[in-house]
């Protein structure tokens, strides 16, 4: 296992599909994979492209972006014809970057919501006073 990657074990064919979530600003995605010798890419967690043309594969709408919003749990994944080969890739890979999306927010949201050290210093400096 590389750092920095998840891996999915696939049973047919037996292999494991390696999605990586590179640290670098400059990176055209936030995570991708090769599949069948295909880069791919997911932009932020909404959308998987091919990474060599750009061809959109899959858009992932969120459940605050759909309108029917009874009808989805966590939003809606609208795979492309150019995907079908490959849904059971699509949606593992959807689950894993929106799994880590979500812990993402979870960890800025604790971040905020603690007092930094500096709000710490001045609460024990003015009960020393």
């Amino acid at each position: 296992m590389t750092p920095g990657a998840t891996d999915i074990h696939l049973l047919s064919p037996k292999s494991v599909l390696q999605l990586a979530h590179p640290h670098d600003p400059g990176s055209d995605c936030q995570s991708y994979f090769e599949f069948n010798g295909v880069r791919y890419g997911w932009d932020g967690h909404s959308e998987l492209f091919e990474r060599e043309d750009g061809t959109g594969i899959a858009r992932f709408y969120a459940s605050w972006d759909v309108v029917d919003e009874g009808e989805h749990q966590i939003g809606k994944l609208v795979i492309t014809k150019n995907g079908k080969s490959m849904e059971d890739v699509i949606v593992m890979t959807a689950l894993v970057v929106q799994e880590r999306s979500e812990e993402a927010r979870e960890a800025a949201f604790h971040r905020r919501s603690l007092p930094s050290v500096d709000q710490h210093a001045r609460k024990a400096t003015a009960e020393h006073k």
